[in-house]
């Protein structure tokens, strides 16, 4: 879970795409909690600390040369300095663990699968809309 991530997607009217989000996390369920309620999260979060459903979408550790660039040390180092992150808490983080994007559809079956190359590589959410908005008239 990339918290500057779920705080993009926040300002979406979601249900009106007829999208569920859930997120997945591999902090521990306290840290999780404690997130979502400063956050004021009001999707499903899952702590998975085991990693299962990372491996399970092919979500891995970054190699040093993914995270050593000039924009993942900004990046980090805004983190780290609390000028990016709007919601702070203590954290096991792993630096090296990459995360991504899974979109589903009501039937099972995956659209889209954005496996994170980099700490900042996130699916533009024009994208995300785009997709939906394309799965949205092949199910009418």
């Amino acid at each position: 879970m990339c918290r500057e991530h779920v705080l993009q997607l926040q300002p979406i009217d979601w249900e009106t795409h007829r999208v569920s989000i859930v997120i997945v996390s591999f902090e521990e369920e306290r840290y999780v909690r404690r997130y979502r309620d400063e956050a004021g999260i009001q999707w499903p979060l899952i702590s998975d600390p085991s990693r299962a459903l990372y491996r399970q979408f092919g979500m891995e550790k970054a190699r040093l040369r993914q995270i050593m660039n000039w924009r993942s040390l900004r990046g980090y180092l805004g983190l780290v300095f609390g000028l990016r992150r709007k919601v702070k808490m203590p954290t096991n983080h792993d630096y090296l663990q990459l995360g991504g994007d899974v979109l589903v559809d009501p039937h099972g079956v995956i659209q889209l699968i954005h496996r994170s190359q980099s700490p900042e590589d996130r699916p533009k959410l024009a994208e995300i809309l785009k997709l939906l908005g394309t799965a949205e008239k092949e199910q009418t």
